[in-house]
């Protein structure tokens, strides 16, 4: 899950200039048998690499259109919402396919035995003006109403156990028909497949080769031909509509008076080239009812140390059929550990959105055009009073996932040289990186400085500079540990 305050606020703080953030040096071991390494240096420049919002790129006529800025090419346009659709839509007519998914917000529909109610409203500020626009009964993808706002790089969520490099990412901005922007945001969240751990490396290589290469023609080719591999359905994959979607949330106050995130799933009732996207339940977020109740207490204190050691996951029946943002924090009387009540609240939707980050919603805005999307403090860097305790405590999502790209970039695929016998820690749904101290004969001190296992790749040798990370003690390691990281979204 991704992590990603109640009312019509939609307030974000400053746009992301383009700044240059030092790669974190991790000192490489070179040894025999090892081998798909990258370990390139350099900076790391997040506005090419990890969250895109340059105007060259989301406003590139060639490769983007919308109901209101028209592609100055013909057919579907790569980064168009319209263009995405089609490619993940199968054997079933795009139109049908939008329109099917669309309505879902039409119905009252229950999820996990939550009910999630009706927002008719889809209809009016949505669905019939860009039909009006098509002319009929069916959808001109040409004309769909979504404006490109960011592209996105997700390297932390990456997962070995899963065949997943990371994410790739395309948030869109829903527009009203005079295109004015509506406080309503869609994300398509791309799964990257990754067989190895040199599969995961390279896509890491292929981003961050952009860093070098101006904004402009150039830049964006090369970064299409990245987008391509995985937007690009391959029936070959063995998934539904053979998409590399791995699941389509959306963030929205534009179709009732409270902010509501809800996820969808591509879900095949047979044939598996026609599944459609169907309502899920939102990871890691629980059903707004066991908040303030006894459950929530004896969840939070009897899964303590796996919330703060962020290998916690919500039990299934408990997750929500989706989030509604009301600006209450998630708290219980008697929970013995705020700062696990935080961690669990912190990876919620409505807890990451709102009341434990201070933000007013969306960590990416919508946005006019010619105007860059901004991003939130949550992203940039940002201190907040914590929602019970009132303790300050402070972000910077950004910078936490630079220094997992670094560690990423500088990995050694394969066995540990001389021997060791360390062992890659346990995979899960949770960004992390542990710095552990792992047996090496070779070295003197029979031991190197520090170990690292990123999540999603294997162990690397070296040294890494974390600020005042937490200790945690991992029961059947030989080896101890320190972890660095921080939420999923």
């Amino acid at each position: 899950m991704g992590f990603f305050s109640c009312g019509r606020c939609f307030c974000i703080v400053t746009r992301m200039s383009r700044v240059i953030v030092s790669t974190i040096v991790v000192m490489i071991v070179v040894a025999s048998g090892v081998s798909d390494s990258i370990a390139q240096g350099g900076s790391i420049i997040p506005d090419k690499e990890l969250m895109i919002t340059n105007l060259s790129v989301v406003e590139d006529t060639s490769r983007t259109a919308n109901s209101c800025d028209l592609s100055t090419g013909l057919g579907l346009p790569v980064w168009s919402f319209g263009r995405l659709m089609k490619d993940m839509s199968g054997t079933n007519d795009p139109s049908d396919f939008i329109l099917q998914w669309l309505r879902t917000w039409k119905t009252t529909k229950t999820i996990n035995g939550d009910v999630v109610k009706a927002r008719a409203t889809i209809e009016r500020e949505v669905i019939a003006p860009w039909l009006a626009r098509s002319g009929g009964a069916r959808l001109d993808l040409r004309k769909a109403p979504f404006r490109l706002l960011a592209i996105a790089f997700r390297p932390d969520l990456r997962d070995r156990t899963k065949g997943k490099g990371g994410e790739g990412r395309f948030i869109f901005g829903v527009l009203d028909q005079n295109c004015r922007p509506l406080e309503f945001t869609v994300i398509f969240e791309y799964a990257l497949p990754a067989a190895s751990c040199g599969e995961t490396l390279r896509w890491a290589s292929q981003f961050h080769a952009l860093k070098d290469i101006p904004f402009g023609r150039s830049y964006n080719d090369d970064l299409e031909a990245i987008t391509t591999t995985f937007t690009t359905p391959s029936l070959a994959s063995g998934r539904p509509n053979g998409s590399f979607l791995s699941q389509l949330r959306t963030n929205e106050i534009a179709l009732a008076p409270l902010w509501q995130l809800r996820e969808f799933n591509l879900v095949a009732a047979g044939d598996k080239q026609k599944a459609v996207l169907r309502p899920v339940t939102v990871k890691q977020t629980p059903k707004m009812s066991i908040n303030n109740s006894v459950a929530l207490r004896n969840l939070i204190n009897k899964n303590e140390r796996a919330i703060l050691n962020e290998t916690f996951l919500m039990p299934a029946f408990m997750l929500g059929g989706a989030s509604d943002v009301t600006g209450a924090p998630w708290k219980a009387r008697g929970i013995i550990n705020n700062n696990a009540r935080h961690k669990l609240a912190l990876n919620t939707c409505s807890g990451c959105h709102s009341t434990e980050t201070g933000v007013s919603f969306v960590h990416v805005g919508v946005r006019n055009a010619r105007e860059e999307a901004e991003l939130s403090s949550f992203l940039l860097g940002g201190t907040v009073s914590d929602s019970v305790s009132g303790m300050e405590r402070s972000f910077s999502e950004i910078e936490r996932r630079v220094s997992d790209y670094s560690v990423l970039l500088n990995t050694k695929c394969g066995d540990l040289p001389g021997g060791s016998t360390a062992r890659v820690l346990p995979q899960n749904d949770v960004a992390e990186q542990f710095y552990c101290e792992a047996d090496q004969p070779n070295n003197p001190n029979g031991s190197y400085p520090s170990a690292v296992a990123a999540a999603g790749a294997s162990f690397i040798l070296g040294a890494v500079s974390v600020t005042n990370p937490p200790t945690v003690t991992l029961s059947g390691l030989e080896q101890g540990c320190v972890k660095a990281g921080g939420p999923l979204h």
